[in-house]
C-alpha cells in the first residue's frame, strides 16, 4: 500500500463570527443573520457529522485499501474530541488527529495587519463574494498551510482531498494510478469560469514576469478562461508540492491578500501551479462523485 493519505476538513474557524456568511443590505455588507444562528447553535457542525456518516462507508466500499483519513480541525474547539471519537465509529480506518495553524496576527505583513478588522468582519472588497472568514481560511489551507504550516503531512508521499459532504465512488486506486502512471495531480474537470478571482489572473501574470517564466499555450489558456479543478475532490503527489517553487509561488499569492479580499479558490490557483510548473502530468480522477449537502 502506497504511504497516502485522504484529508478532510472538520470546521475552521477559532471564532464563530467568522463562520458568518454575509449579503449585502442597502449598500452595507452585514452578516446574514439566519446563517449566524444556524453556526451558533451548532448546525453547520452536525451537519458536517452527518455527512461523514454517509460519506465515509461510501469511501471505505469502494476504496479498499485502509489509507488513513487525516482529519484537519481547530483542537481548541471544545467539541472536537467528541467529534473525533464519533468519525472513528463510522471507520474501521485510522483517524489522524491533525489540528492545524489558524490564520492569525503571524501570517500578516504590516498592510495586511492594517486592513484586518475589515477582513474579518467580511466586509469585503468585492461585495460579490460574500462568503465566511471560516471558508477563506480553507482556501489558504489547500494551497499553503497544509504543506509548509503543519508537520500533518510530512510522512506521506500523496494526498487526496474529500469534502464531508462529497459522496465518492472510486472506479480505481486514485494513489496506485498517479504513481504507476507518474501523475502530480488528479482533478475533476478542467473547468471554465471566475467567481471570486478579482485580479487573480493579473497577479500570476505579474509573477511570471517577474521569475522570467515563459508563458506556455496552456498557462495562456488557463488564465483566458479562468481555467479550474472542482476542488472538492482531489488528489496530488505531496513531494511536488512541498517543492521550493511552489512554495514560492503560493506564498506570493499569500502575501497579495487576495484568498482574504477576494476569496481567492484553491481550484483555480491549483490549476494555474499545475500548468506552470507540472504541464502534463495531470489527469482526471476515475471517480463518481455525487457533491452536496446531505439533510
Amino acid at each position: 500500500m502506497l504511504n497516502a493519505t485522504l484529508v478532510m476538513v472538520h470546521i475552521l474557524a477559532s471564532d464563530l463570527n467568522y463562520m458568518c456568511e454575509t449579503k449585502t443590505t442597502n449598500g452595507y455588507c452585514v452578516c446574514n443573520a439566519e446563517h449566524h444562528r444556524d453556526v451558533k447553535y451548532g448546525g453547520r457542525r452536525l451537519l458536517n457529522l452527518r455527512n461523514f456518516k454517509r460519506s465515509i462507508p461510501t469511501i471505505d466500499k469502494t476504496l479498499k485499501r485502509a489509507y488513513p483519513i487525516t482529519l484537519f480541525h481547530d483542537d481548541n474547539q471544545a467539541y472536537i474530541h467528541d467529534d473525533l471519537k464519533k468519525l472513528r465509529s463510522f471507520t474501521s480506518r485510522p483517524i489522524l488527529n491533525a489540528p492545524v495553524p489558524l490564520f492569525s496576527d503571524r501570517f500578516f505583513n504590516g498592510r495586511m495587519k492594517r486592513e484586518f478588522v475589515n477582513i474579518t468582519n467580511n466586509c469585503l472588497i468585492s461585495q460579490s463574494c460574500g462568503r465566511s472568514f471560516a471558508y477563506k481560511q480553507m482556501n489558504y489551507l489547500f494551497i499553503y498551510g497544509m504543506f509548509f504550516e503543519t508537520n500533518a503531512l510530512a510522512s506521506f508521499d500523496y494526498w487526496l482531498r474529500i469534502d464531508a459532504d462529497s459522496n465518492v465512488i472510486f472506479r480505481v486506486d486514485p494513489f496506485e494510478h498517479m504513481h504507476a502512471t507518474s501523475t502530480h495531480i488528479l482533478y475533476q474537470g478542467p473547468y471554465s469560469g471566475g467567481g471570486c478571482t478579482d485580479t487573480l489572473s493579473e497577479e500570476v501574470d505579474t509573477y511570471l514576469a517577474a521569475n522570467a517564466i515563459q508563458k506556455s499555450e496552456a498557462i495562456r489558456t488557463a488564465l483566458i478562461y479562468q481555467s479550474y479543478y472542482y476542488g472538492n475532490l482531489m488528489a496530488g503527489n505531496l513531494n511536488i508540492f512541498r517543492s521550493t517553487r511552489y512554495k514560492d509561488f503560493a506564498a506570493y499569492l499569500v502575501k497579495k491578500q487576495g484568498i482574504w479580499k477576494y476569496r481567492w479558490d484553491d481550484q483555480h490557483i491549483l490549476c494555474y501551479a499545475s500548468n506552470i510548473f507540472w504541464p502534463g502530468r495531470s489527469a482526471r480522477i476515475n471517480a463518481l462523485n455525487k457533491h452536496g449537502e446531505y439533510r
